[in-house]
């Protein structure tokens, strides 16, 4: 585990899917970040790559032939090392291996650097393609965060505040692809109010390039926190119907496959390229507030 401060904030870091897995106040000491408990979610915030969400039956197509692929890839269950640390960020990386070319086919390295900057968690990633071919990808972040102020058996659990009013949300269907319907979210004045039954249907995803940040706030609709990104893409996702006491508000530049899709992974909606011999940079922010 590695941990950097400054005069505001203190993160803590895994080389296990080069995961954030803390987020702290350094001023109140409060612990922003959800602590992986089993009971309910066992994660703080896996790496989602090459891959995010569900291919449809499982398997993917590339070039004519057809590969097996789990729900958001295959780094959240791989070790990174440490390529940096310094007194105000941490670097991991890792490459394709012999297990990995069987279900992705091709040469890659994947870095995912964190960098304090103020109140602000940079989160920094680098594609680099090291084949000669180019190579396409998904990726995401999934970071968790408490409901500050909620408990059990309250109806509100929080709040959301999205950079736009009442955005779309498209829903999710069969196999944990995308269905055919969407949805206005209720926030005519950008702010929703966060409901279990929200996520009875898995996630809340905003597509579409509609919002590019959203701040948690508590139930006394108090700023905690902010994730901003470029990304394409924004999942809110919390465990429905045992009470979780946190959620997830996640950038992918990638979604998972609609219902039925066969085509090729190149062309599923939101596909990156990292060209041969090149690289490709995304990531988001975390504002502590």
């Amino acid at each position: 585990m590695e941990e950097i401060k400054n005069e505001k904030i203190s993160i803590s870091t895994s080389s296990y899917s080069a995961e954030l897995c803390s987020v702290k106040n350094v001023r109140t000491g409060e612990e922003l970040m959800w602590q992986a408990d089993p009971k309910y979610w066992g994660r703080h915030c896996p790496m989602l790559f090459p891959t995010v969400g569900a291919v449809w039956e499982g398997r993917y197509l590339h070039r004519g032939v057809w590969r097996n692929m789990p729900k958001h890839g295959f780094m959240q269950q791989r070790e990174f090392e440490l390529r940096e640390q310094t007194a105000d960020s941490v670097t991991y990386f890792a490459h394709d291996n012999h297990d990995t070319r069987l279900i992705y086919p091709f040469e890659f390295e994947l870095e995912q650097k964190f960098r304090l900057e103020g109140s602000v968690v940079h989160v920094e990633w680098t594609v680099r393609s090291e084949g000669s071919d180019d190579m396409p990808f998904q990726i995401g972040g999934h970071p968790s965060f408490f409901f500050r102020g909620w408990k059990p058996g309250q109806d509100v659990k929080g709040y959301l505040q999205f950079d736009i009013p009442s955005p779309e949300s498209a829903t999710v269907g069969c196999e944990g692809c995308l269905g055919a319907e969407r949805y206005r979210l209720n926030a005519p004045d950008g702010v929703m109010e966060v409901h279990d039954a929200d996520f009875q249907v898995d996630s809340i995803i905003i597509d579409h390039s509609q919002v590019h940040s959203i701040t948690l706030m508590d139930t006394e609709r108090r700023p905690v926190v902010r994730v901003s990104s470029q990304a394409p893409v924004f999942l809110v996702w919390s465990p429905y119907g045992i009470e979780a006491p946190f959620v997830c508000l996640e950038p992918w530049y990638g979604l998972c496959d609609a219902e039925g899709y066969n085509g090729e992974f190149i062309d599923r909606p939101y596909t990156n390229i990292a060209p041969a011999g090149g690289e490709w940079k995304g990531g988001y922010d975390i504002e502590v507030l």
